[in-house]
């Protein structure tokens, strides 16, 4: 909010300065999500100094969030062009080629990201990087990077490496900790790996650099069914808690995601607007929503007559919170990290997704290479949930009534 002030004081005094309209205008969008007031000061300011590199880049950022992947890959590459040791137009290029679904391009500039210092926190390891090299005998040093949801998303590669004859070391979040112990059990899984702790690591590799040797095309995926694994008891316990619900099948959903940072107004869709999924007779709502929504909860069940159940210790452990999505038919949500932990585990996932998604969601099509049972529901106009909500309460009509075991699985 200071920066914002000190900007817009910028232009106060100099109302061309175009290097302030632009950060303001980049500010506003990629970090204060305030998207409707960056775009005239983004627009100024290219107007004022196309040429600018500061401009241009940001611009061409503009663009990439407006979905004109096209158009700002052209202007990234001038920037490269003029400026190849610059890594902030090279990432930025990586997320619009891999949203592209161009991998053989996207993961090679993707790896600029170290030198950006974001989404990457650089880390210094007394031993080489791995670069695609024969693992077989060799104990490798699997590094955890960003949030939850990447690295369960970049996990799917581990099963890669350990069939590679590798003797691996994965580090990860403390709350995955227990999911990847179970589902990785040739493997060694820490939350902090010091350089103390091992002396016989061959080498290292930050988790998400592993498409990079090992997802190259989109025929690189794997159809899995599923490779991270519940505690089995705990899936048990959940499916008889769920079964003392009413309704023939039970539902899980999600509705807010992302941060202010994260184009949290896109990413969200207010509980309201799912009416016309939860008003069913035959089916148990249950909140798998990672925030306070207490309120919102009792506000549906006060004003509508629905009740979407809410079980606190499901989400506070994550490990709970895997076994509670296998208990569970199906899953509805935004784009948030339960996707990916769905999708992970192999289970029924349908996602509600925003006109211009994040790049892990690509650009287009209703599946993702990196979980076969994830079925994405897409805007056609950014900020309208109404088609999207009336898609899904459609495809959960004929799947009542046509052949639900394709869409419902308790497996």
């Amino acid at each position: 909010d200071e920066a914002v002030d000190c900007f817009r004081k910028a232009i106060e005094i100099d109302p061309d300065y175009a290097q302030a309209h632009s950060n303001l205008g980049l500010l506003m969008a990629a970090r204060l999500d305030r998207f409707a007031e960056a775009v005239p000061h983004l627009e100024q300011a290219w107007r004022l100094a196309p040429e600018d590199p500061d401009v241009m880049c940001n611009w061409a950022m503009y663009l990439q969030q407006r979905g004109e992947l096209a158009q700002s890959i052209a202007l990234f590459d001038r920037l490269i062009e003029a400026d190849a040791s610059d890594p902030v137009p090279r990432l930025n290029r990586a997320l619009a080629r891999l949203k592209m679904g161009d991998f053989a391009h996207g993961w090679l500039d993707y790896e600029w990201r170290k030198r950006a210092g974001w989404p990457y926190v650089a880390r210094t390891f007394p031993f080489p990087e791995w670069q695609g090299e024969p693992l077989a005998g060799r104990k490798i040093l699997v590094h955890a990077e960003q949030g939850l949801g990447d690295q369960i998303m970049f996990a799917s590669c581990l099963p890669d490496l350990i069939a590679m004859g590798a003797r691996c070391v994965i580090e990860c979040a403390p709350k995955l900790e227990a999911l990847f112990r179970r589902s990785f059990t040739a493997a060694t899984v820490t939350t902090a790996w010091q350089s103390d702790d091992d002396h016989s690591v061959d080498c290292c590799v930050a988790i998400g650099s592993l498409p990079l040797h090992l997802r190259t095309s989109r025929n690189a995926f794997p159809a899995h069914r599923g490779y991270l694994a519940a505690d089995p008891r705990s899936i048990a316990g959940w499916r008889q808690r769920l079964a003392r619900l009413p309704g023939k099948h039970k539902i899980g959903i999600a509705w807010r995601g992302g941060a202010s940072s994260t184009r949290r107004s896109v990413r969200s869709v207010p509980l309201d607007l799912w009416l016309p999924i939860l008003r069913r007779a035959d089916v148990s709502f249950v909140s798998l929503q990672y925030t306070d929504c207490r309120e919102e909860i009792e506000r549906m069940e006060r004003e509508h007559g629905i009740r979407v159940h809410h079980w606190p210790d499901a989400i506070d452990d994550y490990d709970q919170t895997a076994a509670l999505v296998c208990a569970l038919d199906l899953l509805i949500s935004v784009q948030t990290a339960i996707v990916h932990l769905g999708g992970a585990l192999g289970r029924p996932v349908w996602v509600m997704v925003p006109a211009v998604a994040e790049w892990r969601y690509l650009q287009s099509g209703e599946r993702l290479p990196w979980y076969p049972a994830v079925r994405l529901f897409r805007q056609t106009e950014a900020g309208e949930w109404g088609e999207v909500v009336g898609k899904i309460a459609l495809a959960l009509d004929q799947a009542e009534s046509g052949k639900p075991e394709a869409v419902f699985s308790s497996a």
